[in-house]
């Protein structure tokens, strides 16, 4: 009986090949015909495919039409206690919503906490951007110091504020600066050394400094002024036209 279902089966495996063949044959030369997928065309980027092959929408009113390059300057201590200022600047250019960190020779090494500050100021200002614009917008960031190592989180209300601007198109403010952490719920968190990071605006066109609240102090250098903002939206008011 098993001779017998096995002399039964044999034509069956040998037609497989053959069919196999015949299908992948008949498959090549329909799909010569086949309209092919338009250009732009990202309708199966809904159904889970990679999110890197969708192509910038020109028709989004929101989004950046070029490359727009902003910058901020940053309230710091060095690593000898002294108030400084550092620099970010922000490239913002049409893409699919990737945010990334400069590292090159001579740029500061930046810390994880940093990273991780940064990362959450930049989601706050794409979820508050207007018209869905944040989404659809490519951002690299560059940090210039005087240290070697970019350490804290004291500069996330102060990327929120210029990642937001730079997405709806603000002009930021030359006479003021901000200093505080950033929540993820737009609150700014307590960073400490204000009295040192306010002397960092002396000899400068810088006036004012935004701090968080319960941090304002009345030993600032003459000509400075204080102000406390506890979120993101106040700092941003106070800082763009």
């Amino acid at each position: 009986m098993r001779d017998r279902i096995k002399a039964k089966r044999a034509p069956l495996e040998g037609a497989i090949p053959l069919a196999f063949i015949a299908i992948l044959a008949i498959g090549i030369l329909l799909g010569i015909n086949l309209p092919r997928q338009k250009e732009g065309d990202n309708s199966d980027l809904e159904k889970g495919e990679s999110a890197t092959e969708k192509t910038f929408p020109s028709n989004d009113p929101a989004a950046p039409k070029k490359s727009t390059v902003l910058s901020i300057a940053i309230p710091a201590v060095d690593k000898d206690g002294n108030g400084a200022l550092a620099e970010i600047i922000a490239d913002f250019n049409p893409g699919s919503g990737i945010t990334s960190i400069e590292v090159s020779t001579g740029l500061p090494l930046i810390s994880p906490e940093t990273q991780k500050s940064l990362i959450t100021a930049v989601n706050l200002a794409r979820k508050n951007a207007r018209k869905g614009g944040g989404a659809s917008t490519d951002i690299s960031f560059k940090i210039i110091g005087g240290s070697e190592i970019v350490t804290g989180r004291s500069a996330g209300a102060a990327i929120a504020v210029l990642t937001l601007a730079g997405l709806e198109g603000n002009k930021l403010k030359n006479n003021i600066l901000i200093t505080g952490a950033i929540n993820e719920d737009g609150s700014i968190g307590r960073v400490g050394f204000i009295e040192e990071k306010a002397t960092s605006l002396n000899g400068t066109n810088y006036t004012t400094l935004i701090v968080p609240m319960g941090e304002k102090i009345t030993s600032a250098p003459a000509g400075i002024k204080i102000i406390e903002a506890g979120n993101f939206s106040e700092g941003f008011a106070l800082m763009t036209e």
